[in-house]
């Protein structure tokens, strides 16, 4: 079976790939896992790629360990979405972790990934992780717990905030902690300025401090967009040269950094922005 992304003009096509399980779910008439011979298992809910095993460090590095470089120390942690599992492993890397909530909407997701990842099973298994199936929104609304770090991995921010004409941004900060920080990939690619233009304006009316980072994910159409990290944190900043977190700090020292693709001394290298970036984040000019 060959695989060409859909609903974009700009496609990724995979070619060869064997159907390991195809289920449905209330959310997804077609829960898709699929096998390709050099890039591992693939994963597409109803005709959208989600994730690209091979692939998955190049994004899920970044979304996690980037942030936490402005967290000294990393206790709680919230993940929205996060269905593969992936995020939530890199979060257990920490030593101070006491908790990572998981709130993911669909259950049957949930199982397919269970069966077929062991990564997830490692997860599920750890007793520092709890997963609630819920919309992440309803969910949020009936919590009361403070946050180190909420990684969103659910819904398209900028574009909700309108729609709903919500502070979304500054509403997610009320759940972190003082120092605590929030991540999320910007959910268009950095060709299409207008998504990016919006959430830098959201995060600049809600008077937060932020900085972006270019990330490549080659599962989504554009491949090269930004992970934006936001919070009342003062350690947020696009200059930042030495990781804060502890952790890092002892990974750094005894040379034990148990990543593929991130690389806690090389902050400088995550933080910069090519001049283009920079002048649609400033407002100055577009491409």
């Amino acid at each position: 079976m060959d695989f060409y992304e859909r609903g974009s003009n700009i496609s990724l096509h995979l070619a060869e790939m064997t159907l390991l399980e195809d289920v449905s779910s209330v959310n997804y008439e077609h829960i898709q896992l699929y096998s390709h011979q050099t890039l591992g298992k693939v994963l597409i809910l109803d005709g959208e790629l989600q994730h690209i095993e091979s692939w998955s460090p190049l994004y899920h590095e970044t979304v996690v360990h980037l942030p936490c470089a402005f967290i000294e120390q990393l206790t709680n942690v919230l993940i929205l979405g996060g269905g593969d599992f992936f995020a939530a492993t890199e979060i257990l890397k920490y030593s101070s972790v006491k908790k990572v909530r998981m709130i993911d909407f669909d259950q049957s997701v949930i199982e397919l990934m269970s069966r077929h990842y062991h990564h997830v099973q490692t997860v599920l298994s750890d007793p520092r992780f709890e997963l609630i199936i819920d919309d992440a929104f309803h969910a949020l609304s009936e919590n009361n717990e403070k946050f180190d770090l909420i990684i969103n991995d659910a819904v398209d921010l900028a574009n909700y905030s309108e729609i709903n004409n919500s502070e979304i941004f500054r509403l997610l900060t009320t759940y972190l902690t003082p120092t605590g920080v929030c991540a999320d990939l910007i959910y268009r690619h950095i060709f299409e300025q207008e998504t990016t233009k919006k959430t830098i304006n959201f995060l600049n009316n809600s008077k937060l401090n932020w900085a972006l980072s270019l990330v490549v994910v080659p599962e989504y159409p554009g491949i090269l967009h930004l992970l934006v990290i936001w919070g009342s944190n003062d350690h947020i900043s696009q200059k930042l040269a030495t990781t804060t977190n502890l952790t890092q700090q002892e990974w750094i020292k005894t040379k034990s950094c148990p990543t593929d693709i991130f690389d806690p001394r090389f902050l400088s290298y995550y933080l910069y922005l090519p001049p283009y970036l920079k002048k649609i984040t400033s407002g100055s000019g577009d491409l």
